[in-house]
Parts: C-alpha cells; structure tokens; sequence
C-alpha cells in the first residue's frame, strides 16, 4: 500500500501493514520504553544519579573541583554502575540521557585531575620565581658591598606565611577581610603539596 503526499503529490514508498498500520512504535516500543524508565528510575539508580549530580556535576559547574571526591574506587563504582544500565536499557532517549550522566562523571572527576595538575604548574612556576629572585638578590647585594657608597639604611621586618597559604593566595587571591582561608581549598593545596613532597607548614 502507497500513500501520496499531500505537500508534493509524490507517492510514498513506506508501506503501511494492514494490522499494525501505526508501524512499530507501538506497544511493544512503548512497553519496552516504560520497562527502560523503570531501570533507570528504580531507588538504587537514582540515588546512584542523585550522587553523580550533587558530587560531582554541581561542584565541577560551580568551579568548586576541592570538594569533587578525589577517590577512584568510588568513582570506578558509579562509572560501572551507570555502564550497568546503559547495558539494560535500549530507549535510544534514556540512552541519550544515562550517557550524558556517565560523561558528566568523567568530565567531572578529568576536570578535579586538570585543576590539580594547574595547581601543581602554578606551584611549580612560583618555586622557580622564588630561585630566581634569591638569585637576582643575592646578586645585587654583592654588587652593593663591591661600591663604596654612602647614603641610608633603612631596616625592615618582613614575615613569611607557610607556604600552603603562599600558594593558597596565589591560586586563589587573597582571602576577604574577616572571612579567613577557607579550610577545604587550604587542605586540598596541603595535599597537593605533600604529593610534591613539600611540606605544606615549613
């Protein structure tokens, strides 16, 4: 059976069958796709997608990447329980969905490695600056006890901060008046730095 069109007059080349005339999306689609829904809303799942979402989706748009968990197992875990559903499921849509789930935690737990990996550079960069400026001054300092040169002296007090919050302003800025360095940020650059093996309070 043909149908012709009635936007160009030209005739169809689906056929229709005479006892499933809507074609295949019927219900058996429509079963399939309510059995899909049922996996993927089940308790255990959503508490699974609930958890990707709070843990890992919002810290990772809100440019919060201390508070995203930093443990793999855990993150091997809901990498395969989500697998575990896209495994069961066959709704091309739902599919859409869970993976787009599922690239939300990797994109999430990849962007915690490139935010520290950008604070272990930033480290990095300031230690040399660090070399080169005690260099430059020592340097300049023999070229002043070479001249003999009159004039003032003025004596100066300087302290230094320990280095997890030198890094913490230099990564973060400078914290707001009366509201002091924030205690996850510091212990996350204290880890950071002890994997460097640099000791965060010396």
């Amino acid at each position: 059976m043909a149908s012709r069109s009635l936007l160009d007059g030209l005739l169809g080349t689906t056929t229709r069958s005479i006892n499933n005339p809507v074609g295949d999306n019927s219900i058996g689609s429509i079963a399939g796709s309510s059995a899909d829904l049922n996996i993927v809303t089940s308790n255990t799942n959503m508490q699974i997608i609930n958890f990707i979402e709070e843990n890992y989706g919002q810290h990772s748009a809100s440019k919060n990447y201390h508070n995203i968990p930093t443990n793999i197992l855990v993150y091997d875990s809901l990498f395969n329980n989500i697998q575990n559903i896209l495994n069961k499921i066959t709704t091309p849509e739902l599919i859409t969905i869970v993976t787009a789930i599922k690239q939300l935690l990797t994109a999430s737990f990849n962007s915690l490695s490139l935010h520290r990996d950008n604070i272990v550079q930033n480290i990095t960069i300031s230690t040399l600056n660090n070399q080169i400026q005690d260099l430059l001054n020592g340097k300049n300092r023999e070229l002043l006890l070479k001249q003999n040169t009159s004039g003032n002296i003025s004596i100066t007090q300087s302290f230094s901060l320990a280095p997890v919050y030198n890094y913490y302003i230099a990564i973060y800025g400078m914290p707001l008046q009366g509201q002091g360095f924030n205690p996850l940020k510091v212990s996350y650059i204290a880890d950071v730095l002890i994997g460097m093996n640099i000791d965060p309070y010396n």
